[in-house]
């Protein structure tokens, strides 16, 4: 069953909410075109003032990229290339709010979530989350824009733990 994206608006804050029940809130097509949909339905209104992403539940923001979605096409890079195109948008959209963003990270935050992650204005963890870049483990290439960003926040050397 593919994930999901909601997108729920409380007086003037909109809570975007990444769901993908059973795989850690990991990221595949759906979810993907999805954030990029609720990017854009939430710029669009007039009443929202502030943007909060988060997960599902209680174990996961978001454990990237779901490499079973994309283990499932039959040609890696065209799995890879769905996720990618909606999150395109969605980050194109990060870049546009017209109000801050909040990312609210708890359990697991890897890859692709971290990406998530640093495109919000500010980001608040519990005290357990745990966070790791297994792009390199796994035989992956990591988004240079995504590099950029988490150094730009937390300096090369921490970037180069999360990575490495």
């Amino acid at each position: 069953m593919p994930g999901k994206v909601t997108l729920d608006v409380d007086q003037s804050v909109a809570i975007v909410t990444i769901e993908n029940n059973g795989r850690l809130n990991a990221m595949d097509d759906a979810v993907a075109c999805g954030l990029a949909d609720a990017v854009a339905a939430a710029t669009a209104r007039g009443d929202v003032g502030v943007m909060v992403l988060r997960g599902a539940g209680r174990d996961a923001f978001c454990a990237g990229v779901d490499l079973k979605f994309v283990a499932a096409e039959t040609d890696r890079a065209k799995g890879f290339g769905r996720v990618g195109a909606g999150l395109e948008k969605f980050f194109a959209g990060m870049a546009k709010l017209p109000f801050p963003s909040i990312a609210m990270l708890h359990g697991v935050c890897y890859g692709g979530g971290i990406h998530l992650a640093v495109t919000a204005d500010f980001r608040f963890a519990d005290s357990a989350l745990r966070m790791v870049v297994p792009a390199v483990k796994n035989g992956l290439l990591y988004p240079i824009p995504a590099l950029e960003r988490m150094m730009r926040l937390v300096g090369p050397s921490r970037t180069r733990r999360l990575v490495l």
